[in-house]
Formats: C-alpha cells, structure tokens, sequence
C-alpha cells in the first residue's frame, strides 16, 4: 500500500472512531461538549474547558466529565491505538495542593487516564499521561471564562503510521473537510 492509500485509510479509521464516539455522545444531548482535530499526530478529542470537567485549581472529574469519559472510553477500548491523555492548566500560578501547574495539568490528565482505565478498561500498555502545564494555554487576559477554556484535557489517540503517512493526513483531512 501506497503512503498516500495508508494515510487515507488512517484518516477513515479516525473518523469513524470520532462519528463513534459523536453518536453516543449525541444519543445523550452532550455533543457539544468535546471538540475532534484530525492531524499527523492522530485524532484529538478535546474535553472543551471551563467547569464542566475542572475547577479552578482541582483535578476532580465534575459529573459531566464523569459522563463523557464513560462515553468515550468503551469507543476507544477495541481499537489498537496508543492513547495520550493530555492535562492542561490555565496562566495563574497553581495552589496548594499544587506546587505547579505541571502538577496541576499532570493531576488532571491521570485523574482521565483511570477513569479511561478502571471503568472502560483500556489495557496500562495503551494508555499515558501527559503534562502540558500551562505551557499551551490560549487564554490572551484574565477574564475568567478565556482562563476557564485552559483548565482540559486532551484525549489523542495516536497513529502509529510512520512519518511519511502521518505528514499526509492534514492534507487528506483538508481535501475532504472536516466531516468526513
């Protein structure tokens, strides 16, 4: 197979995956909670921030994350890829319990890796946790609601395709649109 058939074969495995997940999340009125990106690193589900997953300053899954998660999770679990649980923080210095926002952003990630974990079961193999901190925090001020959008987590089910098919899939996802 051809780098360019294999990345389009990728780039309908992550699709279906995302329609998968949409569905079930559409089933239940919550489809506007997450957001999908489609890149060279895989499929990102993006719990969208703000208090519906995080407080301020906690890694404590609210219900509504809970809810997600446990949507989410029995999608994820048949399929081979590897899967990288992404915490974030917002720009103001974290509190105790907290010395950073890399703990912060780390507490957040592992508290999704065991739910993904304990409840859907995806294989400890499969699955990390990452800690982005506040490092790639968007919010340009302090205003509360732009900080609230910073406090996620991303869920990036990885390709495992190599470098020179993952550098084709934006163009395919370009090409085609964002829904397929």
């Amino acid at each position: 197979m051809s780098p360019l058939e294999a990345a389009k074969l990728e780039v309908a495995d992550l699709r279906a995956i995302e329609a998968a997940i949409n569905a079930r999340l559409t089933a239940q009125g919550l489809q506007g909670s997450v957001s999908y990106t489609i890149d060279a690193r895989g499929l990102t589900i993006g719990l969208i921030g703000g208090n519906a997953f995080f407080d301020s300053n906690l890694a404590t899954l609210t219900p509504l994350a809970v809810q997600i998660i446990d949507n989410v999770g029995p999608v994820l679990y048949p399929t081979s890829y590897a899967i990288s649980v992404e915490g974030h923080a917002d720009t103001r210095p974290a509190g105790p319990p907290y010395a950073t926002n890399w703990d912060l952003a780390a507490a957040r990630a592992i508290s999704v890796l065991r739910r993904l974990t304990d409840v859907s079961g995806i294989q400890e193999t499969r699955i990390y946790a990452v800690s982005d901190g506040s490092a790639t925090a968007t919010a340009t001020g302090s205003d509360a609601a732009q900080l609230a959008q910073d406090r996620r987590v991303d869920i990036v089910v990885r390709s495992s395709q190599p470098q020179e098919v993952r550098d084709l899939i934006p163009g395919i996802v370009a090409t085609k649109g964002a829904g397929g």
